[in-house]
């Protein structure tokens, strides 16, 4: 997950700054597949995120007596 991050950040913040610079056209080729992968990466880090966080909650509440 974090070399997708770099190469995004890469093509689409330093490779342009580098190409303003030198006239250098520098970046990698991304298929489009690479934007599921970072849906499903990112999904699935909210969703885990989220579950621990209803986990927490579940787990220290109060139990009622009865």
């Amino acid at each position: 997950m974090y070399v997708l991050i770099f190469v995004l950040v890469f093509n689409y913040i330093f490779a342009p700054i580098i190409k303003m610079l030198t006239g250098a056209v520098v970046g990698f080729d991304l298929p489009g597949d690479v934007w599921t992968l970072l849906q499903i990466g990112l999904g699935g880090y909210v969703v885990g995120r989220s579950g621990e966080s209803i986990a927490k909650s579940i787990a220290n509440r109060p139990q009622s007596k009865e």
